[in-house]
């Protein structure tokens, strides 16, 4: 062993021997004389210095210096070595072997020849094992003098690594570019394909004309021999509404088909509802493409679930495909490809079709409004009632050819003017200031006016004033729609005229029914006290003065109701708080409803807060219906009551139900004729009084009733127009 130390050693340079003697040339550069010996022993103490400070060198360095034998005896290593094997002093790295540090083994023998035919080796890179097992990347420069192995080791793991990172990163780089070179390339065939497309759609003057054109392009495009584009109506179906190279047998087959009933393909991208048997064949957004559709109706998921309806297959189409058309997310229709050929719809097609798809969609869009506006201009031109457009200012900008057969005035003469050219004076301006105020609110008013036509002839017209909004929700346009019912009005004064003459007598009848019956009780039994004066005791002739006394108060009772069915000619309307006029009316039922066990329940939107009526009057009619109701719920199971205030098309609606027995639809159409009742004590006054009492509000009063299940009594009155709660 000493020997191999001393052989390495003179190998590394690290020992040599001193020599003997030391010549001096002289100035003609001939030896001139033998070095004394204090000259040696200095030039010997340097040598011994320089070589203490080489060994330090290399015990310091961070690079590792490693001798060893050619069949791996550990000779020397210096720190740096044993802190990039991971080992904490010489004697454990000499207790392993150095073969077990390659990390492949035949790594070993090639460096081993590569050394022997050279002498030596510069930065040759191999693969080493720490003492824990992880891998080093190392760059070995060593030379061979006889078997002894002396070199230098760099670390370059970490180098490796950024190296892989950064080929790895330039690799993807390189992808990336790729891709983004396929996508311009995409974006340029797309940005080409919707130049075309646009270009059709300024030079098209149908639906029919631009889709015709469209599929041409489509054929081109996509390369396939038949193409079809299917629109979706308004009852599920989805006929082609162009197509070209199909047939006339096929186009038969298929045309009819229904996203309500058919299971297919072509229905299911059109709802967008897939089954699981679809799932090989569709792609992220929601077109459906197969190459082989004979293989697919061969297999499980084809026939034996039977998804598809195969008479794509059955025509020998092999290559099928169809994609959505859609307009902001709603499926408007889809293109239908086929041919004969297999793998005639790759991707890449479907992918470029799917790009230009909401071009189309969106010109279908604007196709279908131009044929509704259509449809609405020629609905508007033979409309009977006049329709009148008008700006935010009240100006005309348009008026439909009724407006001159009903008031003499053409759009010429009314455009630029406002609606004040029919006023006909007959309405204060507190009368158009709530019209205003509606119109600012951007509420719909309606309501009947008396005008003036252009010779100044009044007639009566019921109008409908609308805001019409923009995206934003800002009003552009006012549309007024106005019908002249001067005839109506007259034909219902007479129909009125005749009905009250039937009502008069009605009531008369009713009157003399109702007072004759009580007068004729009172009239027998003074005719009975006046024959039997003498004979009856002082306690029969006091039941018989009872009696007509009974009698006198029922007649005072139709009186009083007679008069209250014309009270309140003129209502003092007024703001009221539905919130504490209904706290203040339930005070007044509040025992009556305990005492019978019936629930009640009351509730108020807050925007129905505010209504416009007479408070007094209100409370008659409340009070009429209030006691309907718990008569009604008498003898019912767990009765009930609710009252619910909501606002409803400009008025406030106060419903009142209950759970009581019902009225049949006999009585309901005879709810509001005088001295009508089923009641055995009642008058049939109440509900014609309340009615009566609403109209005078510019009030209404509607029932609904099933018999065994309750009634249901809706009040409609003005709401408060001011903003003021």
């Amino acid at each position: 062993m000493k020997a191999i130390k001393n052989k390495a050693k003179k190998a590394a340079g690290l020992h040599q021997r001193p020599p003997q003697e030391m010549l001096k040339k002289n100035g003609d550069g001939k030896n001139s004389a033998v070095i004394g010996i204090s000259e040696r022993r200095e030039i010997e103490k340097k040598l011994i210095e320089s070589e203490k400070k080489y060994r330090s060198l290399i015990a310091n360095s961070l690079v590792g210096v490693f001798t060893t034998t050619l069949k791996g005896e550990i000779i020397y290593v210096n720190d740096a070595m044993l802190r990039m094997f991971e080992y904490d002093n010489l004697e454990e790295l000499l207790k392993s072997s150095v073969p077990s540090r390659y990390k492949n083994s035949g790594d070993r023998e090639v460096f081993i020849e590569a050394i022997k035919e050279n002498g030596r080796v510069d930065s040759y890179e191999l693969e080493l094992l720490t003492r824990t097992g992880k891998i080093k990347n190392v760059l070995i420069s060593a030379t061979l003098d006889g078997d002894i192995l002396s070199g230098m080791l760099m670390d370059i793991t970490e180098r490796k690594k950024m190296e892989e990172t950064l080929q790895k990163s330039k690799e993807e780089l390189e992808l990336r570019v790729r891709e983004r070179t396929a996508e311009l390339l995409r974006a340029n065939e797309t940005i080409s394909a919707s130049n075309d497309l646009l270009q059709l759609f300024t030079r098209s003057f149908s639906r029919n004309d631009y889709l015709d054109s469209v599929v041409d392009l489509v054929r081109v495009w996509s390369r396939c021999r038949c193409v079809g584009v299917r629109i979706l109506d308004e009852n599920g179906n989805i006929p082609y509404e162009s197509y070209v190279g199909f047939s006339k047998k096929f186009w038969e087959q298929e045309n009819f088909l229904s996203v309500n009933s058919d299971r297919c393909a072509c229905t299911r991208v059109m709802t967008g509802k897939f089954e699981r048997c679809d799932a090989p064949f569709v792609t992220t957004a929601g077109s459906f493409f197969c190459n082989n559709s004979r293989e697919l109706m061969r297999s499980p998921e084809g026939s034996g679930k039977k998804c598809f309806r195969g008479v794509c297959a059955q025509n020998g189409f092999a290559s099928i495909a169809v994609v959505p058309l859609r307009y902001q997310n709603k499926v408007l229709g889809a293109f239908h490809l086929a041919d004969k050929k297999e793998g005639k719809v790759s991707r890449k097609n479907i992918e470029f079709i799917e790009a230009i798809a909401p071009i189309i969609g969106e010109v279908i869009h604007r196709f279908s409004i131009e044929e509704d506006r259509t449809r609405l201009m020629a609905a508007a031109q033979s409309a009977p009632d006049a329709i009148i457009i008008t700006d935010v200012k009240g100006k005309i900008q348009y008026a439909n050819p009724a407006l001159e057969r009903i008031t003499g005035y053409s759009l010429e003469e009314a455009a630029g003017h406002d609606l004040h050219i029919l006023d006909s004076g007959r309405h204060d301006e507190a009368f158009y200031q709530v019209i205003r105020e509606s119109m600012k609110q951007g509420k719909i008013w309606n309501g009947l006016l008396i005008s003036k036509k252009k010779d100044g002839t009044l007639y009566h017209e019921d109008c409908t004033i609308s805001p019409t909004k923009d995206a934003s929700g800002k009003i552009i346009n006012y549309v007024s729609v106005r019908r002249d019912i001067t005839d109506k009005l007259r034909l219902e004064s007479i129909a009125e005229a005749v009905n009250a003459m039937n009502n008069i007598g009605y009531i008369f009848s009713g009157i003399r029914h109702e007072i004759g019956n009580p007068i004729n009780s009172i009239k027998m039994a003074l005719t009975v006290l006046q024959s039997n004066l003498n004979n009856y005791s002082k306690e029969a002739v006091l039941s018989y003065i009872q009696r007509i006394q009974e009698e006198l108060s029922r007649v005072e009772y139709l009186l009083k109701n007679l008069k209250t069915f014309n009270m309140y000619e003129i209502p003092a309307l007024q703001d009221m708080r539905m919130t504490d006029f209904l706290g203040k009316f339930l005070s007044l039922f509040k025992n009556d409803y305990e005492r019978k066990g019936i629930a009640i329940t009351c509730s108020v939107d807050p925007d129905a807060e505010l209504c416009h009526a007479d408070p007094r009057a209100l409370q008659q009619v409340l009070l009429n219906i209030s006691t309907n109701a718990i008569d009604a719920c008498e003898g019912r199971p767990n009765p009930k009551i609710s009252i619910t205030v909501s606002k409803i098309s400009g008025m406030i609606r106060l419903r009142f139900s209950d759970s009581g027995c019902g009225i049949t639809g006999e009585h309901l159409g005879n709810l509001f004729k005088p001295f009508y009742t089923t009641k055995s004590n009642g008058t049939g006054l109440g509900l014609v009084i309340a009615k009566k009492m609403l109209a005078k509000m510019n009030s209404s009063i509607e029932v609904k009733s099933r018999i065994n299940e309750g009634t249901e009594v809706d009040i409609f009155v003005p709401e408060v127009l001011s903003e003021q709660q």
